[in-house]
């Protein structure tokens, strides 16, 4: 997909590059929102408010029981699968500029597998949506791949939790024309969300690499990883939520302000 030449010398992006900027960030939308229903859900499950310790798909299931929740879903799926689109692209021909160097290809390598995962995620979507039986499949993952999902999963963690720990926040996010307050609370809510969901990651691999080690199969629920957290301690069930309600805010930072390289 070529750029368009303007009679001024300028370039105008193909429309093609356009639709799939406009509903990549849509799906930065459609993903904020699921992670604001797990958090809230999650929150008021902590604080004995009647919650639940869900999943995405049990956010989708929350979201049907909800007036006009159906369509809702119905249009955040393209937002799910133009996001996969995106990240497999942008890992493809690296329009992220992540390089060829080591630390460059496992981004890119990460950028796929998000995009798999993204990818599923749509398909889940459609499957309750239209109450079809897409995206069923009977493949189980054997434990030597669990293993090396589980590893990569929790390197992935830890450098979550170092970039919220660093204030690093995505290179591509331009905050350029908000005040300074906004950034400033941006940052904090964003550092917040980052390293609690570092956080869930992180106690998610430990889970899987259990499994793996054990030689089992079976891959943990997503929301086995608060419970796993709150093991630890019961205040981690409060921050689990939080934090990933304030990734959710963080996800909606990104669709406005994210720089968006299209192929």
């Amino acid at each position: 997909m070529d750029a368009l030449p303007f009679p001024s010398g300028r370039t105008l992006a193909h429309p093609a590059r356009k639709w799939l900027e406009i509903f990549t960030r849509w799906g930065f939308v459609a993903n904020g929102i699921v992670y604001l229903i797990i958090g809230v859900l999650a929150l008021r499950w902590a604080l004995g408010a009647g919650g639940d310790l869900i999943d995405p798909e049990g956010a989708f299931r929350e979201m049907q029981q909800k007036p006009f929740g159906r369509p809702l879903l119905i249009a955040l799926i393209p937002g799910f699968f133009s996001y996969a689109a995106w990240r497999m692209l942008a890992a493809i021909y690296d329009s992220e500029r992540d390089g060829n160097s080591w630390s460059g290809l496992f981004a890119r390598a990460f950028g796929v597998l998000k995009g798999i995962l993204y990818l599923g995620l749509g398909m889940s979507a459609v499957r309750l949506a239209f109450h079809s039986s897409a995206g069923e499949t009977g493949w189980v993952p054997g434990p030597m791949i669990l293993l090396v999902v589980a590893l990569g999963l929790f390197g992935f963690a830890c450098f979550e939790i170092y970039r919220a720990f660093r204030a690093q926040l995505s290179q591509a996010l331009q905050l350029y024309g908000t005040s300074a307050t906004a950034r400033e609370w941006i940052v904090r809510v964003s550092r917040f969300g980052i390293g609690a969901r570092g956080l869930v990651i992180g106690a998610f691999a430990i889970l899987l690499f259990r499994s793996a080690a054990a030689g089992r199969t079976h891959v943990p629920a997503a929301q086995q990883s608060l419970h796993f957290l709150g093991s630890v301690h019961p205040v981690f069930y409060l921050l689990g939520g939080a934090g990933i309600v304030a990734y959710g805010v963080y996800l909606f930072v990104l669709a406005r302000y994210r720089r968006i390289d299209t192929v």
